[in-house]
């Protein structure tokens, strides 16, 4: 299982002062060479303006800040378009090491997208570890209610043009910004929340191909 070394306390990720308002980080990716944390943009990216971001694995003490998202389109009131629902945060020199010692320097190594029933897993800031399988490899266009970090009354909705939806309601709020992974333990996506219609509940993840791009990881 990917992450069997860590505990769900340990992948928690928050902005500020914010510890009960978590999400989780998905782990470590390199851009231009220098190691950086990924996560969910919804999850440390309210307000607008930068701030310190904490890690659960190394203690309440900032160990970096928000550094790069992808630009969300404009909408109407808080309704917003993303590409992807992604950002990464810079890490400080003086923490890289403890950063680093907590995902025991492994760096996310991308896979291709999911089929129909492969099977997905996490390590959820809120669940742990959890399983499923993919319920729809290719889902276009969702919309998902994001209260996390928002002040009461100023909720977001973000559109997605494509993602993966698990068979079941996988994951909870504290899980956003997740890694999930095939059986092979190869990143695919990032967890952002869960899409309810008539028919049921399913998990959604943003697919890892247009976060490396968007946020020009390196591969």
């Amino acid at each position: 299982m990917a992450y069997a070394h860590l505990t769900k306390e340990k992948v928690r990720i928050w902005q500020g002062d914010a510890r009960d308002n978590y999400g989780t980080a998905a782990g470590l990716i390199k851009r231009n060479g220098k190691p950086y944390l990924l996560t969910a943009a919804h999850v440390i990216s309210w307000p607008a303006t930068k701030q310190t971001v904490s890690l659960g694995g190394v203690g309440d003490e900032a160990i970096g800040r928000e550094a790069v998202r992808v630009p969300a389109d404009p909408g109407a009131g808080n309704r917003i378009t993303r590409k992807v629902d992604a950002a990464v945060a810079r890490i400080w020199k003086a923490h890289r090491a403890s950063v680093l010692a907590v995902f025991e320097n492994r760096f996310l190594e991308k896979g291709g997208r999911p089929g129909l029933g492969h099977k997905v897993q996490m390590l959820g800031g809120f669940s742990g570890h959890c399983t499923d399988t993919v319920h729809d490899p290719d889902f276009q266009k969702i919309e998902i209610e994001l209260p996390i970090n928002a002040p009461a009354g100023q909720g977001r909705t973000i559109s997605i043009a494509s993602t993966i939806l698990t068979k079941t309601a996988f994951g909870a709020e504290g899980d956003s910004g997740a890694a999930a992974f095939d059986s092979h333990n190869k990143f695919i996506g990032l967890f952002i929340g869960i899409y309810t219609h008539a028919g049921g509940s399913h998990g959604v993840i943003v697919p890892a191909e247009p976060i490396f791009s968007q946020l020009t990881i390196d591969s």
